[in-house]
């Protein structure tokens, strides 16, 4: 299943549901580093994206990409797996999260 959604229809889908209003968000943009997702912010993230597009995230690793509450963040974030907004663009156009 392929979604059709375009990255400023996405960047506005996240500037919504992160309340990200004021900063610059582009296709390389950091979603854990440059927007401060991290713990339960990236789950209701990842919740939102499945419900709004439809898409499968069964394989989707959460601790691979957003790691602890923000708190204990900064010891952790060079063990996260890099995500900008242009990779999880590509994953919900392809259909599935991983």
């Amino acid at each position: 299943m392929n979604v059709d959604i375009t990255l400023q229809d996405f960047i506005d889908f996240l500037r919504n549901e992160l309340g990200q209003v004021d900063l610059p968000i582009s296709n390389s943009t950091q979603i854990a580093v440059e927007l401060g997702v991290a713990g339960d912010d990236g789950e209701d993230l990842i919740i939102a994206i499945h419900k709004k597009y439809k898409v499968d995230v069964s394989r989707f690793n959460l601790n691979n990409y957003f790691g602890s509450e923000p708190a204990f963040w900064s010891l952790n974030h060079e063990t996260l797996k890099p995500l900008s907004v242009g990779d999880l663009l590509g994953q919900i156009q392809r259909g599935y999260l991983e």
